[in-house]
């Protein structure tokens, strides 16, 4: 059990006995935020049923046992193929779940459910959090600095203040070498990134945008996993390329949105001013003009394009989130990323439903939850944080 695992394990462990800070909170946030897997792994320690089920188990449980059945199955495990992503999240599964069950049962003894008696689920706030990873691997807490940032090359200067981050420098680089920065930004809300070439990016919740502090001279390359609005500052002689997992956007100097979330079917680009050049290795490149779409489906590589009308899909950078139509399935994964819960259908038709609705993304969660219920088709119940959808 590596040291950072076993503390990662006594935050949840903390949580879900309902004995922890708001540092320690911050920092479980963080960790939820950095990647899918880590997300899965809390969802699965924190679910109810599981609790539930340690709990009635907890008399009868053998410490020692329990630790020889994971570590079986871990050497199990590593003896058989792991590149499918379930497995490897499976393994830091096992070995997280091992030090929370030692931690539950040898100190904490497990939340003592009772019919009378139910610990609250401690709510993470939904203010912006973000985080600046500089070169050499340094984390910066984006929300408790405000003024420059000392990056150590002393080639940039570097200014935060609330929810903007601003590279201060129009050099460019004198190297090969660039030094490149990190933005993470976790639920809730987003984050503002002024590039050193005067290009602007918004970042939505659960966001991550890779960046050099000085761009080459030939070209400007960004990565996205995760929603933004770009604001490209013009400059014939580089393009700007924002790279993702599957595609490639290329522009001179522009205004659009991209969308790149890695749980969505679907890569959507939206040009709002300019123009933009789309590719990938599963098509041909495809050239976007203003309110033109470009949709690509990971699972079936089809391409579609459309016009619509830009405002719906760049709205969420101005505090709101508004929907003609959206399948309520779509829309929960957002309710998901603003308010870091679980979503659980009753019912395969009900993902399908299309939806109209206006939500502010610093509402907090019981409006977006009777807006839901307003057509009287469906009920939504949240327990801890858990949002189950049923038909009434």
């Amino acid at each position: 059990m590596e040291k950072g695992e076993f503390d990662i394990a006594k935050l949840i462990a903390n949580f879900l006995y309902g004995k922890i800070d708001d540092k320690d909170t911050s920092r479980l946030q963080e960790w939820i935020s950095m990647s899918e897997s880590n997300r899965e792994i809390f969802n699965r320690l924190s679910d109810e049923s599981y609790k539930r089920e340690k709990a009635g188990r907890l008399k009868t449980f053998d410490v020692e046992q329990a630790w020889r059945k994971i570590a079986h199955q871990r050497a199990e495990l590593k003896q058989s193929t792991t590149k499918k992503s379930g497995k490897v999240v499976y393994i830091r599964l096992l070995r997280v779940a091992a030090a929370v069950i030692l931690l539950l049962s040898g100190v904490y003894s497990i939340y003592n459910y009772t019919s009378k008696s139910e610990l609250k689920s401690i709510e993470f706030k939904t203010e912006y959090e973000a985080q600046l990873k500089l070169s050499d691997g340094t984390l910066v807490d984006l929300t408790a600095v405000d003024g420059e940032i000392a990056l150590g090359s002393g080639a940039a200067k570097v200014q935060n203040s609330k929810d903007l981050l601003i590279y201060d420098n129009q050099q460019e680089s004198v190297t090969n070498i660039l030094e490149y920065n990190e933005v993470t930004v976790s639920f809730g809300r987003g984050y503002k990134v002024v590039l050193s070439d005067g290009s602007v990016v918004h970042l939505n919740s659960l966001s991550k945008l890779s960046f050099p502090v000085n761009f080459s001279s030939g070209v400007r390359e960004v990565s996205l996993d995760g929603e933004a609005y770009f604001e490209v500052a013009k400059d014939e002689t580089r393009p700007f390329i924002v790279k993702t997992d599957m595609l490639d956007v290329t522009v001179l100097g522009t205004s659009f949105n991209m969308s790149s979330y890695k749980d969505d079917n679907n890569l959507v680009t939206t040009l709002v001013e300019g123009s933009v050049k789309i590719s990938s290795s599963n098509f041909e490149e495809i050239s976007l003009l203003p309110n033109e779409q470009l949709s690509f489906n990971k699972e079936s590589k089809s391409v579609s394009k459309e016009i619509v009308d830009v405002s719906y899909y760049t709205a969420w950078k101005d505090g709101s989130f508004r929907f003609k139509d959206i399948k309520l399935e779509d829309l929960m994964k957002i309710v998901q990323r603003l308010y870091n819960v679980e979503v659980v259908f009753n019912g395969r038709d009900i993902k399908e439903y299309m939806i109209g609705c206006n939500i502010s993304r610093y509402e907090k969660i019981d409006p977006v939850l009777r807006i839901i219920e307003a057509n009287g088709k469906f009920k939504a119940k949240m327990e801890g944080r858990v949002i189950t959808i049923s038909k009434n």
